[in-house]
């Protein structure tokens, strides 16, 4: 998560919900300054973010920027017109497939296979 601006996203989140940083603080059971540091980009584990995505009600790979690693590593929607719904399933069910499979795996596993398949698609690239 530290090469991504999740720190906005966060705010963001918090704003539309019409929460203060107190009341998100209270709802995570974290304190105000903690809120304020994760807003500014400041690191916190997946566990957080779990958290925080739920009492947002927002998407957690959007919170917190996962879904650009995950959308740089599936295959392109861009592709022609009949490949394109093929493609659009195949990557809906591949997040889909993730979410379960991420949902209760722990923060060190989940960043380390997200490094693995970053190095695939650099490697497959050359």
């Amino acid at each position: 998560m530290t090469d991504f601006e999740y720190g906005l996203r966060i705010k963001e989140a918090r704003e539309k919900a019409g929460m203060s940083q107190i009341e998100l603080a209270k709802a995570i059971q974290v304190s105000e300054k903690t809120i304020r540091n994760y807003e500014k980009g400041g690191e916190m584990t997946l566990g957080v973010a779990r958290k925080l995505s739920k009492v947002l009600s927002v998407d957690f790979y959007w919170l917190t920027g996962l879904e650009c690693v995950i959308g740089n590593i599936l295959p392109d929607t861009k592709t022609n017109p009949i490949q394109q719904k093929e493609a659009v399933s195949s990557r809906e069910e591949t997040i889909e497939e993730l979410n379960k499979l991420l949902r209760y795996a722990p923060d060190d596993f989940i960043m380390n296979v997200l490094e693995r398949l970053k190095k695939i698609k650099e490697l497959s690239q050359l």
